[in-house]
């Protein structure tokens, strides 16, 4: 309960929790990756120290190699200080040439590959992740609907209550012809997503619905509520509903009248 009244935090914690698996297997994807490279790398420093060219190199290269190169252990942690910034890799790049080229080589393609493809198409895998984690729950997504719901109602309740001069609770022809040609008031009506083009049409089927020359202010909020926005399918669904279930009357009607005597 706390969460929902801190939503951005409540997003932030799912993001993080969500990415968990993705975490997970991005670490999985760079051990392996580092494993091998790493195994190649060390077989090239052990074929250079056995050697008679190795054998005859500076103590302080020796002992490089040793310190970075020395295991499968040392030589991942070499390519992760390199990839991520521990360590410039220029460091352990003029070790390896210094041994082997192609190695020290193979070691810059690494790198390379590592932080420009690797690592992006992690952060991109991420980003991917924690957006799609960070979209407002269903739970959320209803409660802001009927909060934006209730700030429109609210919003054209006051407007139409001030034409109700008289206090009736209704409204005639004039009073709402008054409200729907002002173009300022049809501007903020747009916003919310009522457009009202024909005044004299909605006005006189409102009219007809209530069977009086005016409308309650209620009868009107709730209409307006109503014709928000496009139709959407359900609307045209229900129209062809109801066109069909008038239709089917008025068939069953022309037979009742066709079989009546004269």
């Amino acid at each position: 309960r706390i969460f929902k009244y801190a939503g951005n935090l409540r997003r932030m914690l799912q993001s993080v929790l969500g990415s968990f698996m993705s975490l997970f297997w991005a670490f999985v994807l760079l051990f392996i990756t580092f494993y091998l490279f790493s195994i190649a790398t060390i077989q090239g420093m052990a074929n250079y120290l056995s050697s008679d060219e190795g054998q005859a190199a500076d103590e302080e290269l020796r002992r490089q190699i040793v310190t970075y190169f020395g295991s499968v252990f040392k030589a991942m942690m070499s390519y992760h200080m390199a990839t991520s910034g521990g360590k410039e890799w220029a460091l352990y790049y003029e070790v390896l040439v210094q041994a082997s080229e192609m190695t020290a080589a193979l070691f810059a393609l690494v790198v390379a590959f590592t932080q420009i493809a690797l690592l992006n198409i992690m952060t991109g895998i991420f980003v991917e992740t924690a957006m799609k984690l960070a979209k407002p729950d269903r739970h959320v997504m209803a409660l802001e609907q009927r909060k934006a719901d209730y700030h429109d109602a609210m919003e054209i309740r006051g407007l139409l209550g001030t034409l109700d001069v008289d206090c009736t609770g209704s409204i005639g022809w004039d009073e709402f012809s008054s409200i729907a040609n002002d173009p300022e008031v049809e501007a903020m009506l747009s916003v919310m997503g009522l457009d009202i083009k024909d005044a004299g049409l909605v006005f006189k089927m409102l009219c007809d619905t209530s069977g009086s020359d005016e409308v309650e202010l209620d009868s009107l909020l709730d209409a307006c509520m109503k014709m928000r926005g496009p139709a959407t399918s359900l609307d045209l669904q229900v129209l062809g509903y109801r066109t069909g279930k008038i239709g089917a009357q008025l068939a069953t009607l022309q037979r009742h009248v066709k079989a009546s005597p004269h």
